[in-house]
């Protein structure tokens, strides 16, 4: 694992340096769902913006350890500012696609024993590079921060997960071979909260100078 200060690192591992280089990415601080095409993509569950990750005053989010976790940290609106334009709800910040803003979302079980989580990252470009993110910490009380076109949701200790091409802008995380997200993440046997997010490269800069952007964030309560 590495702190948010070596996060440029983790993007020269993706040829990406150079994007997190022009906005000082050096000084970067650091369940489940279906998805409905009609009108653009939408999350069917209903998005709460809980500012501490609790479940709020109609209960909407209960995080269950054990279970995929929820969406937090988005790029609508809700949360820190985008540098160009904000995506749909529940989305990352939009992109030069117009699809949205990434989405990103799990299923599975999230055991480390039992280990299941998948993660699927949609309305991103059709052919772009991805790095799943994990972070030990939110950041900016679930807010995020500015960060290229997009809001990095991550603190702490940082990890790279791994590299992917989209397909038609769609991309899963792991694929059947790879290794489980507890591996390849290193998770704790005896549980732990642990954030994800997918970082990805947007060739056409869309409102900015910038040519990466961020999904929304994900939490998840890994059980032992």
């Amino acid at each position: 694992m590495f702190s948010t200060r070596q996060f440029v690192t983790a993007l020269a591992w993706t040829g990406l340096a150079a994007a997190a280089a022009a906005q000082g990415g050096a000084n970067v601080p650091g369940k489940g769902s279906n998805l409905d095409r009609a009108g653009g993509l939408q999350p069917r569950f209903e998005v709460k913006h809980a500012g501490s990750g609790l479940p709020d005053a109609g209960g909407k989010i209960s995080p269950t350890v054990g279970e995929a976790g929820f969406p937090m940290c988005f790029g609508d609106g809700t949360g820190s500012p985008c540098s160009a334009k904000p995506g749909t709800l529940g989305h990352g910040c939009e992109n030069s696609w117009g699809l949205g803003g990434g989405l990103l979302s799990a299923e599975g079980v999230a055991r480390v024993s039992q280990d299941t989580v998948v993660f699927t990252a949609l309305a991103l470009p059709p052919s772009s590079t991805v790095v799943y993110l994990q972070g030990t910490a939110s950041l900016n009380n679930d807010r995020g921060t500015p960060f290229g076109d997009g809001v990095m949701c991550l603190s702490g200790y940082l990890t790279r997960l791994a590299t992917k091409r989209t397909g038609d802008g769609n991309s899963v995380y792991p694929a059947p071979g790879e290794p489980s997200i507890t591996t390849a993440g290193s998770v704790s046997p005896t549980g732990v909260t642990l954030i994800y997010q997918a970082f990805y490269r947007d060739e056409v800069p869309y409102g900015s100078r910038f040519d990466f952007n961020l999904t929304n964030a994900w939490t998840i309560h890994w059980a032992p």
